[in-house]
């Protein structure tokens, strides 16, 4: 009785981290709905982060944490304008600050959180 509770126990745990990620990938996801490319380029840096993360020998978990984090890394560009973010020509100077703003406004989205994995990130306390 005691093993079934236990195991009874890791499986609602293994249901509760996957429905966490699956809320935090799907924040970073909001942001393809403005553009396409950001979808493509989440994708990417995830992929990225993660290759390059093993490459450094880090521990699995530490892998599996910044490939899981990496997605959110653009989530401030939706608080950027459509006309600057999806502009097709060059950025002028004046819209190339705003969209480095988005830094930020991802930090305001993220900060203050009540997960743990979440405000690390807004935090960088995934450490390398």
């Amino acid at each position: 009785m005691l093993r079934e509770s236990f195991e009874q126990l890791e499986e609602a745990h293994a249901k509760l981290e996957k429905a966490h990620l699956d809320t935090i990938f799907r924040l970073s996801v909001a942001a393809e709905y403005k553009d396409e490319d950001t979808a493509n380029h989440i994708r990417r840096m995830s992929s990225y982060a993660g290759v390059v993360a093993e490459n450094m020998k880090l521990p699995e978990e530490q892998v599996q944490l910044i490939i899981q984090a990496a997605p959110m890394h653009d989530v401030g560009k939706l608080g950027i304008p459509d006309q600057i973010l999806l502009k097709p020509e060059r950025l002028t100077s004046e819209e190339w600050t705003i969209m480095k703003n988005h830094t930020l406004i991802g930090r305001r989205i993220l900060e203050n959180a009540d997960d743990d994995f979440i405000e690390n990130i807004c935090d960088n306390k995934l450490q390398m």
